[in-house]
């Protein structure tokens, strides 16, 4: 039977090492979603195999790398708390449409109080879903109404200069060579089994059933992808200026 790609693909291996395991954290919570029986054996692989993988990724302490890391994570929780003061001030701003946009952006970040208070990883995967919510169009609008998209720019700079500085302090003093690239794998490998079961049973049984799940992992890999769009535009430019 040929199954229809309902769910997306995405070039797995593109992802660097510690955004690999934020994003199957990420899609770990549509696909525990799927209550078919078929299915379960799947996730079950699959959620196994990503709690190996965070284990075996899991930063070593007391390197030198972790004071850097630990200025680099700082710098991106102060952005954090600056956006998310500015957007609390100017909820009882005097201008009414200042207010209102800035009430409608604070529903989005107090689904993040505590972002600045989790492990590395889990905050980085926190950041990218705080991403995609202010990307909405009327968030765009409503940060730019209350003077606040800067902070958004410097989140996801500080972000990405954090992430790059994990991935280097892991490749240099951790186990990432050899057990975490084999558990990387076998991620890679139990998510598409995941992914092939789910669009089969959309073929099989109609998307109905199914289309929160799919929406909600196509979203997610639909955010990956302009991430790499993005990461491609500044590596062009950075060749062509000589960086």
């Amino acid at each position: 039977m040929n199954v229809k790609e309902i769910i997306q693909d995405l070039e797995l291996s593109r992802l660097r090492q510690t955004e690999a395991l934020g994003f199957f954290q990420r899609v770990s919570e549509p696909l525990k979603t799927c209550e078919a029986a078929q299915f379960k054996p799947f996730f079950q692989q699959f959620e196994a195999d990503v709690a190996v993988f965070g284990r075996a990724v899991n930063p070593q302490v007391g390197s030198a790398e972790t004071v850097l890391l630990t200025e680099f994570d700082n710098r991106r929780d102060n952005a954090i708390d600056g956006l998310f003061g500015q957007v609390k001030v100017m909820c009882i701003h005097f201008d009414v449409e200042i207010k209102e946009a800035a009430r409608r952006l604070h529903a989005i970040t107090e689904n993040y109080a505590d972002i600045t208070l989790l492990p590395y990883i889990q905050e980085n995967g926190k950041i990218v879903a705080l991403l995609r919510d202010l990307d909405a169009t009327q968030a765009k609008a409503d940060l730019t109404k209350i003077g606040a998209a800067g902070w958004v720019t410097e989140i996801a700079a500080a972000n990405e200069v954090f992430i790059a500085r994990f991935d280097k302090r892991n490749e240099e003093e951790t186990r990432i060579t050899g057990l975490s690239l084999d558990c990387r794998r076998a991620c890679e490998n139990s998510y598409r089994s995941c992914v092939k079961m789910i669009n089969a049973l959309i073929t099989v049984n109609g998307i109905e059933a199914y289309k929160t799940l799919a929406d909600a992992l196509n979203n997610l890999i639909d955010y990956q992808k302009q991430v790499f769009a993005i990461r491609d535009g500044r590596n062009k430019n950075d060749k062509e200026t000589g960086k």
